[in-house]
């Protein structure tokens, strides 16, 4: 049986992930800044190599992509495949991001912190196109 604290945390879990894809998608670094915890760990695939950070190390590398209204390196749009999947005061979000040179793959765990539901950690990854056969 689920209980209502649980009923309820997954509401604000999926309000958060609908609110933080719809300001990314907006262009609104306040709504988008707001939902990542200061410590969420943040793993980027570049073409020069991964890397690994915290969010509060990366978002003023960030914030000029908001602030010129161009695509961010957190980019949503043209997003396929979002999944959501709740686990308790935690969600699994994963989607991909298709174009013609490459599969942009995102997964995105939010977590409940201190009563608000924020993104603890965000993956990203670059497949090549065409998809690999198997």
């Amino acid at each position: 049986m689920v209980s209502a604290r649980t009923e309820a945390d997954g509401r604000r879990i999926e309000f958060a992930v609908n609110a933080l894809l719809g300001a990314i998608e907006a262009g609104s670094w306040d709504a988008s800044d707001g939902s990542f915890d200061e410590d969420a760990v943040i793993f980027l695939a570049r073409a020069e190599g991964e890397e690994i950070v915290l969010w509060r190390d990366l978002r003023d590398a960030i914030r000029p992509f908001f602030e010129r209204g161009g695509p961010t390196p957190l980019n949503v749009r043209r997003r396929q495949g979002l999944a959501v999947q709740l686990a308790g005061k935690n969600a699994f979000v994963s989607f991909h991001l298709p174009d013609r040179r490459r599969i942009g793959k995102r997964a995105i765990i939010f977590s409940m912190v201190g009563g608000r539901c924020l993104v603890r950690h965000l993956h990203t990854a670059r497949l090549p196109v065409p998809w690999p056969e198997e």
